[in-house]
């Protein structure tokens, strides 16, 4: 909260599948919460990352025999028309995280650099 608005960040979905009950639970109450502070006044900046990039999406989509982007586009829409039927609002921003690989790849790397995070022997970093 800046004085003016007030910023939500909320994890999204990875879309590997279908989203269930318990991923909704956590969209709708990210509604709620936006339309409370705007209906007192207050302006909001909603955020809502979507994950199209990891083990289970690369998994599944080179299980349905798709490409990556293709398998996760269908699943993105599926969640969006899912969120329209539970009459969501819908984001201000909601970034991918395909979009933004190389700014992930540079973060972690400076974290690395600076010590707050570690390389284990089979790649995966850790902080």
């Amino acid at each position: 909260m800046d004085g003016k608005t007030f910023g939500i960040y909320c994890c999204g979905p990875t879309v590997y599948g279908p989203a269930h009950i318990g991923n909704f639970r956590s969209f709708v109450l990210q509604d709620v919460l936006r339309r409370v502070l705007e209906v007192g006044g207050m302006r909001t900046r909603h955020v809502r990352n979507i994950t199209d990039v990891d083990d289970k999406t690369i998994r599944d989509s080179q299980a349905a025999g798709k490409a990556l982007g293709d398998f996760t586009a269908q699943w993105t829409e599926r969640f969006h028309e899912d969120c329209r039927k539970l009459n969501c609002l819908p984001p201000h921003v909601e970034p991918s995280a395909v979009a933004h690989l190389p700014e992930q790849i540079a973060m972690i790397e400076s974290l690395i650099e600076k010590g707050h995070a570690y390389q284990s022997e089979d790649g995966s970093v850790y902080f």
